[in-house]
């Protein structure tokens, strides 16, 4: 499934939406990387590139959430961490087994379909609250 911004993944929080739009375009740099039969080494560059952008990213969130006292912000932390396993097992799994058909597989259903679902869902409701409680 290809990944791309729409306005409806927008939480209205500018520095959010301005990393959001960054993590989409890499997952799909990603996707195409290893659906274009990159070896493991130059995959693996990009998975720890996703994983480190993303912990800075989750810690920006999680910052939000502390100043602005966010309710649900354990049950949204526990959702980065579910992410940042995810990078752990992938690149576990590409160091194990290389780039193959389950890796673009495990990318395209669990990555794009959590980013999107989390985004959608977790970060706009996120966003409404932002908003409110910034201006």
């Amino acid at each position: 499934m290809p990944i791309q911004w729409t306005n409806d993944l927008a939480s209205g929080v500018e520095k959010i939406d301005t990393q959001h739009k960054l993590i989409i375009a890499k997952i799909g740099e990603l996707l195409v990387a290893c659906k274009h039969g990159a070896g493991c080494e130059e995959t693996l560059e990009m998975i720890e590139f996703m994983e480190d952008y993303c912990k800075e990213h989750f810690k920006l969130e999680q910052e939000y959430m502390r100043e602005y006292n966010y309710p649900y912000a354990i049950s949204h932390a526990r959702q980065h961490r579910e992410c940042t396993d995810f990078f752990i097992a992938l690149k576990k799994d590409v160091l194990e087994n290389g780039v193959n058909t389950s890796t673009v597989v495990k990318i395209n259903k669990h990555l794009v379909g959590w980013f999107i679902t989390h985004i959608r869902y977790t970060d706009v409701k996120l966003g409404t609250w932002l908003k409110e409680k910034m201006a």
